[in-house]
């Protein structure tokens, strides 16, 4: 997105500024959630090479030592998958929030059912549903939206101004000159 497509749009610049401006507030929280995942990404690698280093030290080890280490190291691949596992979940909830209009995606995340949703092919099912929901029954912590047939009625054509054309003829609302 750039000024230039949104001016061919028909957009003043202030309307401009303001779309670029919440334009950066979306890109900035991307890149600390995208910056958030590349943290957890490099602790799962640290931790899949020390996994690595144990079991090359398991040659010298005993049985039930071999045993004991690799249910341990079963709890904690487990424990990391489903962090993991957690942390698309958060991700996919994030993206879905970001485009529902929602005033504070916070609270909206809180008064989910979070039980009723289901990551499925990378994407979250029944959010739609809930958020529709909310949306009817608490309309105060979303933002109002137009109707697709709504905002093609009022698109402004050129600049959105039309100019004033005064009526025909004598109808009697003239000025002092008439």
């Amino acid at each position: 997105m750039n000024t230039d497509t949104l001016k061919k749009l028909g957009l003043t610049q202030e309307q401009i500024d303001a779309v670029m401006a919440e334009n950066g507030k979306d890109i900035k929280a991307e890149q600390g959630k995208a910056e958030g995942l590349k943290k957890e990404r490099d602790t799962l690698q640290a931790q899949l090479a020390d996994a690595t280093e144990t079991i090359k030290g398991y040659k010298d080890m005993d049985i039930d030592a071999i045993q004991k280490s690799a249910d341990d190291w079963e709890e904690k691949y487990k424990a990391s998958v489903q962090e993991l596992e957690d942390l698309r979940f958060d991700s996919l909830l994030d993206k879905g929030l970001t485009g529902s209009g929602a005033y504070d995606a916070d609270i909206v995340k809180k008064l989910l059912d979070r039980e009723a949703l289901l990551v499925k092919d990378g994407k979250l099912e029944g959010l739609d549903k809930q958020l529709a929901h909310m949306q009817e029954h608490r309309p105060y912590l979303f933002a109002p939206q137009e109707k697709p047939d709504e905002q093609q009625e009022t698109k402004p054509e050129g600049s959105g101004f039309k100019p004033f054309v005064p009526p025909a003829g004598g109808d009697g609302a003239g000025g002092a000159g008439q």
